[in-house]
Formats: C-alpha cells, sequence, structure tokens
C-alpha cells in the first residue's frame, strides 16, 4: 500500500496552502501512481488527484481539494525503452550525428520526479560521454515534469523550450490507464515498445502529443519522460552596462542582439553568434531619467578548460544562506576575534572595545530569530518602511544595488548548465512573486508593453505613495510546438517581473500588468502569477479548443480525476 499522510502541502513561496489534505501520497512506484488514481475514482464521490514535484509554482496550478501526489521519489533512469525499442530510424538520425561533432545527441528515458539540476548532474557524470539538456530555465530546482508542464523556458533565442525536446509521454491517466503518446513519426517501435511496456495504450499523434506537452497535470500524472540530450558544451558569459533607452532597438527586428560576435579569447570553436541573450533592470529611472540595464550575452562552444570561478563577495556569501544566521555568526565570530585582538595589542584603545562590547551582546541577542529571517525578508521589511516613512528613493537605491550586485560586470567560462542555473547562488534567500508574459517580438509589442505599460504603471503607484521595489527580465526563445505553451512566435519575447515576498501594493501591480500584457495580445506563464479566466486564457490561446478536445480523446468528456480550481477557472477542461 502507497504511504500517505494528512501532512499540510504548501508551494515554495508560501503563498498557497492546504493545511489538511485530504491524503497526501508519497509513491516511489509506478505501480503506486496506478493504483492511486484507481482508488481515487473508487471512492463516493470520486476524488481529484493532483501531482507536485518541487511546489516550485507560484499559481495555483498544482493543488486540488482532495488527494495530493508528491512525485519527488521517482527520480530512476530507465533503460528498457531506449535504446532498446528505438526505431531504426531514430537509431540512424543518432548514428549520423555523434558525439565529437558539436552536433551530438541521444535520447535519454528518466523517471519525471528527478529535478533538471538533478537530471544535468547525471548526464554529466559519465566520463566516456558527457550529456547534457540543451536548454533550461534560469534556475534548476524544479522537477522535469514540473518544468515541462508549465512551459518552463530559457533565454536561448536560437531553440524552443524545455518541452519540445521532449519525445515521448509515459503517462497515468483516468482509470488507472497508462498511455505513450509521442510524434506521427515517433522515435520508438510499436512492436518492440508493446515488447517492453506490454501494459501501455500507445498513441502517435502530433496533435495529441503537442496537447499533452504543457497541461498542467490536467491529462494525468506524468511517470516518466524521453529528452532528446546533447552533448556536454560550454558556455562563455559577459554581462555589460547599458540603458533602456539605448539598448531596445538591439533588442527589436532583426535582433542586432542575437549576431554579436564573441568576445576576445573565446574558443576557437565558439558559435560567432549569441546564445543566450537576457536584460534586467529596475522599473524606475535614474536620475538623469534612462533606466540602467544588464545584458547577459552567452556564447556556446565545445566543453572545455574554463576560466577561474568568480571572486566571492559579501553578496555573494549573503545570498549562499536562506536565513541570516549564517551571516550573524560571521560577525559575531569576527566582533569576537576582534575584541581580543584589540585587548590584547591595543589594551589603550578603550572606544574601541567599548563599542566591541556593546555589539557582541547584540549580535548574540540576534541569533536565535536570525534563524527566521531571510535576506529578503529584510529587504522587504526595509523597503516598506521606506514607503511607510514617504521616503522612495530609498527603495529606488536599494533596488538599484541588489541588481548592481547580482548581475556583477564579469566573464565567466564554465560547463553549460553550472551557468544556466542561477539558483546555485542561493535562490532560497530571497523569495517572491512573479510575473511573465509573453508576446510576438517581431510585432515589437514587448518593447512597446514595457515603455507604455509597464514603466507607467510602476511610476503611477509610486506617486500613490508605494514604490514596488522590483526587477523586469527579458529573455527570448524560439516558437514552442506546444498547444498551451505561451512562446507561440517565432522569435518569442517573455518578460518576467519579480517582486520579494511581503511586498506591499506587489498583487496590485502584477495584475495591472497581467491585464495590460493579455490585452496587447500576450499570453501568462501558467506557473507563475496567473489569475486568468477562461475569457482571458481563450484570447490569450486561441488553440484551447483544439487542446480541449484532444484532451476528450484521451480522457472522455466526463472525467475529473485530475481537474481543480486552477483548471476550471481557466477553462483547462476536456470538450463536452
Amino acid at each position: 500500500m502507497t504511504r500517505w499522510d494528512r501532512r499540510p502541502w504548501a508551494n515554495w513561496l508560501g503563498n498557497v496552502v492546504v493545511d489538511r489534505p485530504e491524503r497526501h501520497y508519497y509513491p516511489t512506484t509506478l505501480h503506486d501512481l496506478i493504483g492511486i488514481v484507481a482508488d481515487a475514482e473508487r471512492q463516493t464521490p470520486p476524488r481529484t488527484v493532483r501531482a507536485s514535484g518541487s511546489h516550485w509554482a507560484l499559481s495555483d496550478v498544482a493543488a486540488g481539494p482532495d488527494w495530493f501526489v508528491e512525485t519527488d521519489a521517482l527520480t530512476d533512469t530507465l533503460t528498457s525503452v531506449v535504446p532498446h525499442a528505438l526505431a531504426e530510424s531514430a537509431r540512424e538520425e543518432i548514428a549520423r550525428r555523434p558525439p565529437g561533432t558539436g552536433q551530438g545527441f541521444t535520447y535519454y528515458h528518466v523517471q519525471a520526479g528527478i529535478t533538471v539540476r538533478a537530471l544535468n548532474e547525471r548526464l554529466d557524470a559519465d566520463p566516456r560521454q558527457r550529456w547534457s539538456l540543451p536548454t533550461m530555465g534560469g534556475a534548476a530546482g524544479q522537477t522535469l515534469a514540473g518544468a515541462m508542464s508549465t512551459g518552463t523556458h530559457g533565454g536561448d533565442h536560437g531553440l524552443p523550450p524545455m518541452a519540445d525536446f521532449v519525445q515521448a509521454i509515459h503517462l497515468v491517466t483516468n482509470g488507472g490507464r497508462q498511455l505513450w503518446i509521442e510524434r506521427d513519426p515517433g522515435i520508438t517501435d510499436p512492436k518492440l515498445l508493446a515488447e517492453v511496456l506490454p501494459a501501455v495504450e500507445q498513441h502517435r499523434s502530433t496533435s495529441l502529443f503537442n496537447a499533452a506537452l504543457v497541461a498542467v497535470g490536467r491529462m494525468g500524472i506524468i511517470y516518466s519522460l524521453v529528452i532528446r540530450v546533447v552533448e556536454q558544451f560550454s558556455l562563455d558569459q559577459i554581462i555589460v552596462q547599458s540603458t533602456w533607452e539605448q539598448s531596445q532597438g538591439q533588442l527589436r527586428a532583426p535582433f542586432p542582439i542575437f549576431t554579436q560576435p564573441p568576445p576576445k579569447g573565446s574558443r576557437p570553436a565558439a558559435a560567432e553568434r549569441t546564445h543566450f541573450v537576457e536584460v534586467v533592470m529596475s522599473p524606475y529611472a535614474a536620475d538623469d531619467g534612462r533606466h540602467v540595464c544588464y545584458i547577459t550575452l552567452r556564447w556556446s562552444g565545445p566543453d572545455g578548460p574554463r576560466l577561474p570561478p568568480p571572486r566571492k563577495t559579501p553578496f555573494t556569501f549573503i545570498c549562499r544562506h536562506r536565513t541570516l544566521r549564517p551571516v550573524v555568526l560571521a560577525l559575531l565570530a569576527g566582533d569576537a576575534a576582534s575584541l581580543l585582538l584589540t585587548k590584547a595589542l591595543a589594551p589603550g584603545a578603550k572606544p574601541v572595545i567599548r563599542a566591541q562590547a556593546v555589539t557582541l551582546p547584540v549580535l548574540a541577542l540576534l541569533l536565535p530569530v536570525s534563524g527566521e529571517v531571510t535576506v529578503g525578508g529584510l529587504v522587504a521589511a526595509a523597503c516598506n518602511a521606506a514607503n511607510r516613512a514617504h521616503q522612495p528613493w530609498l527603495v529606488r537605491r536599494l533596488t538599484a544595488q541588489v541588481l548592481r550586485q547580482a548581475r556583477p560586470r564579469r566573464r565567466i567560462q564554465d560547463v553549460g548548465y553550472h551557468i544556466m542555473d542561477l539558483g546555485r547562488t542561493g535562490a532560497d534567500c530571497y523569495r517572491g512573486d512573479s510575473l511573465e508574459v509573453a508576446f510576438d517580438a517581431t510585432a515589437g509589442e514587448h518593447v512597446r508593453f514595457v515603455c507604455e505599460d509597464l514603466f507607467p504603471a510602476f511610476e503611477r503607484m509610486a506617486a500613490q505613495g508605494v514604490t514596488v521595489p522590483c526587477y523586469i527580465s527579458l529573455r527570448f526563445t524560439r516558437k514552442s510546438a506546444a498547444l498551451l505553451a505561451m512562446q507561440r512566435w517565432d522569435p518569442t519575447c517573455s518578460i518576467e517581473v519579480a517582486v520579494l515576498k511581503g511586498i506591499r501594493g506587489s498583487e496590485t501591480i502584477l495584475d495591472t500588468l497581467q491585464t495590460a500584457a493579455v490585452r496587447r495580445g500576450g499570453t501568462v506563464h501558467w506557473g507563475q502569477h496567473n489569475t486568468l479566466d477562461g475569457t482571458a486564457v481563450q484570447r490569450a490561446f486561441p488553440q484551447l479548443p483544439q487542446w480541449r478536445a484532444e484532451a476528450a480523446l484521451v480522457m472522455g468528456t466526463q472525467h475529473e480525476t485530475f481537474d481543480s480550481p486552477f483548471c476550471r477557472t481557466r477553462g483547462l477542461l476536456p470538450s463536452r
């Protein structure tokens, strides 16, 4: 029997909490998943089932009223399908692009509860041949299934999002049925697949596959995925400071920033155009009326020698810890050592000794509570206090200083997934809500949204006495084939607006910008701030009727096993 309890369920941010779920499951096998789904449907009335992995979604996309299923124990590499059941055409394609050519790839089958970070480390672990995910988001703590199901993406402007590198989906759906879904043509041989997975229903339909890629858990629980991985590569990264006013022309069609040559000293085989582009900035102008921005550029190349790791700074030390306790401990130890040295070497320096004698007990008093205070929480409290004191300039200065520290202007060369995973520097030292919207970059709506909607919205709130500290990030990707992916255009520009948890006015500004984005024809990320209704979803995702029809083919029109308030509100239901 699969273990379950009634422990509370909460997302990473803590803004979505279910205090006492009816059942909270912890499966370890495929058989467990099948049994949970079948048991839920035998209840009177039938119960709904929602899968969750790392709990990273900021919206309530993973929440439900009844049963929760934690997938984080499902992390094994699977070897029954790949390579044994691969079609001959798939084998030939792999053979034509072997490792060492710069275009080498293979297929990798893995249980979908593994995190993106753990998967990349596993792919890189075999010295005989090191592999990598081709792209990923800005952090790697999500499970593979969670990242795929919500449309997670990077800023690799020549590549589509993560979901588009999936080749096959092993899904547990209503009735405890197992579905194996591929494109048509797919990568497996139907007869060979039936030999190794006799209990699965095989579906080779590109339309169904594209519906299942980004389905926010509404079609079932993803047990495993076959993904296309590439030979390990390195990235050469630089960060340059500019202004939005000076750089926005580079971000419009024909996108000159995409063709920037690599910096001097890059490896000979490095790409001749950028692999990744991101622009990060504050919504507030500097004293000269311009918006300072930090542009991250990356070039890809073969894996090889790396530059020494960047020098650690006080900022990176602080951000490697979730709470302030390590910082207080360091200050306490330093102050105690300084006091002892001063007494021994300069006993006459009584003012210094008295000052250190005062700070020591203060730090000691802070130590017990410092384990509950995060860096982000401290910054949020300072910003709220500044707003209450009618000192908006403090919020603007603090925002600018944090951005400057977070985007140091230096060059890094390292294995690709190390550079792509910004969460390695300490994503837990701050927590915040964020909205991400996407636009047709060729049409220029992303630039108009920033200039005509985003900047004015923040200034209007500031005029009302609420200066919201946040950062804005612009990244570019290719179009996704997934019917419900936010990346509908080639290229797509995704704009993220992130605010610290606990900031007064944050929900208001995110709701305002979400409405403006949909009005401009943009789409909204499923796993971040998302309060859309069915009408807004239909407007933003014109392929929703096709998705609903494909869901009905898989599940029938009446099954609600994987339904949730999030899905019902947004019209993510099988066609009736």
